[in-house]
């Protein structure tokens, strides 16, 4: 059976390419206050939607269909319990069922057009840019973090970047196109993981694996780090690489390492004795446990989006889990972890493919950092996961067609 033949090729081709290159590269916009501020991919959807339709097949359908349930389970779920908490009126708890339609369509978009570009090559354009922004952020030349990081990042982040409480020389956790040094690590796994060397990759093909991590280690993210440390010896098994090459890559992440502690600027070494980090564990604990007796108090259908919560009483979630359990029930939890595990899942058993390796590892990645993150709360880090899987799923449906 041949290929599905693809009405505007060149044009959806085109569009691919811009929604990658803007949804990575540009900062969200405030439109209107008191919202969510909007993301790129946000005002393309229209054209997505306008190229799904055009060229959605039923065969399509039946292969992504599991993934469409997990999604549709999950926005019902979200407006019963919005309903049962009389928090339908409430505008920004819609938001909520807004990003599970962008994931969506993102995912069917990237699913059946990502073989229409050069994903790699723009990638590696797109890289670049990230690695000249960053640069320019980490070491603010011409006064970068005030006129060009203050519309990625918090104000709170950009005017306290690489300062203590006392307003004294600090660590420098680099903040990057996503404006936090938790989520822009998160950005840089992302790219260690797509560049992640083969074992007959020649050493100087490899260049693009050891920038991302080293942006990855200048994020200083603990639990970025560890993720990235699991991924790292997970890769190398599912790759095969050879000792010689993974002994020469854990130098090299070693040697980043020590530059950045010789360098006084390691947030790692910071953690021993730190009245502001234990301060900082101990806040997060009583969040969790204001949280764990609120669930018990709902577990099945939870609080709703409810952001006004947490605004309202200075609180971060800085779990995932416990956020969509305590937001949704133990209902809401059961759902994010089958769209999270029914993911690994294929990836592993397309484990021996690019696509089923990286998806895996992101996968995995994504399950770590969840631990004291929000990862798919932030747009461009779900946007990731919409790409990592379209992509993954662009090559099934390629090969079940061909």
């Amino acid at each position: 059976m041949g290929k599905q033949v693809i009405q505007f090729p060149k044009q959806i081709g085109m569009l691919f390419t811009i929604l990658l290159i803007t949804s990575i590269l540009l900062p969200p916009l405030l439109l209107i206050p008191g919202l969510p501020k909007f993301h790129s991919s946000e005002f393309l959807l229209p054209l997505l939607m306008l190229s799904i339709g055009l060229n959605f097949s039923n065969k399509s359908f039946k292969r992504l269909r599991y993934d469409l349930l997990i999604q549709g389970a999950l926005a019902i779920v979200i407006v019963v319990s919005m309903v049962f908490n009389h928090r339908i009126a409430q505008l920004r708890d819609w938001f909520e069922i807004f990003e599970v339609i962008k994931y969506v369509v993102l995912f069917l978009f990237v699913s059946q057009f990502a073989h229409l570009i050069d994903v790699r090559k723009v990638f590696k354009g797109v890289f670049i840019a990230l690695v000249i922004f960053n640069f320019f952020q980490y070491f603010d030349w011409f006064e970068f973090n005030n006129l060009v990081e203050i519309y990625y990042g918090s104000d709170i982040q950009v005017s306290t970047f690489g300062l203590n409480s006392l307003g004294q020389p600090d660590t420098k956790r680099l903040l990057g196109t996503l404006g936090n040094p938790n989520n822009n690590g998160i950005l840089f796994l992302f790219f260690s993981i797509f560049f992640f060397p083969n074992r007959d990759e020649k050493l100087v093909d490899s260049v693009f694996f050891l920038a991302s991590v080293a942006l990855l280690l200048m994020c200083q993210s603990r639990t970025t780090t560890v993720a990235f440390t699991a991924i790292f010896f997970l890769g190398a098994y599912l790759k095969n690489l050879s000792i010689k090459q993974g002994l020469f890559y854990l130098m090299y992440f070693i040697l980043i390492y020590l530059l950045l502690l010789t360098g006084g600027n390691s947030y790692l070494k910071t953690l021993s004795n730190n009245p502001m980090k234990e301060s900082s564990v101990k806040g997060r604990m009583e969040t969790f446990q204001i949280l764990g007796k609120m669930i018990i108090k709902s577990p099945i259908i939870g609080y709703g989006p409810n952001k006004e919560f947490f605004d309202k009483h200075g609180l971060n979630s800085d779990n995932e889990y416990i956020l969509y359990t305590w937001r949704y029930g133990f209902l809401g939890l059961f759902l994010y972890l089958s769209w999270l595990f029914r993911l690994a899942f294929q990836g592993w058993k397309s484990r021996f493919t690019s696509e089923g390796v990286n998806l895996l590892l992101f996968i995995l990645g994504i399950c770590i950092s969840t631990l004291t993150n929000s990862p798919l709360g932030n747009p461009y880090l779900l946007f990731l996961l919409a790409l990592s899987a379209g992509i993954f799923m662009n090559r099934q449906l390629n090969e079940s067609t061909s």
